[in-house]
């Protein structure tokens, strides 16, 4: 991995909050369409009323899941410690300026190049 270890943890966190957003659509768009079923009875919508709870049941899960294992996936480059185990989350790594910037195991700065 090359970069600065800050900026390689941002990326990891915008892409954990975009599969989580693709994940909550799952859940709350099918139930919205569904809903207009009664008002305007096409394909889509029917369908939407009548599986809308399989969709929400795998939006759901995949959620779940990806807030799960975000507390595998933000570990130091340097010690391979995980975060999680402080009490960071994926919010502390896209704020600007980052809320970490020491690794709280090793003492690396966050703001340097990872050394192996």
């Amino acid at each position: 991995m090359s970069g600065i270890a800050g900026d390689v943890l941002r990326r990891r966190a915008r892409w954990v909050v975009r599969v989580q957003v693709v994940f909550l659509l799952l859940v709350v768009l099918p139930g919205l369409i569904g809903f207009a079923a009664p008002l305007n009875p096409n394909p889509l919508t029917l369908w939407c009323a009548e599986w809308g709870w399989l969709l929400f049941l795998g939006g759901s899960v995949g959620f779940g899941i990806t807030q799960l294992s975000s507390r595998w996936i933000f570990r130091c480059l340097s010690c391979r410690f995980r975060f999680a185990r402080v009490g960071t989350s994926t919010i502390h790594f896209l704020l600007r300026p980052p809320v970490v910037r020491f690794c709280p195991h090793c003492g690396i700065d966050l703001a340097q190049s990872p050394a192996r």
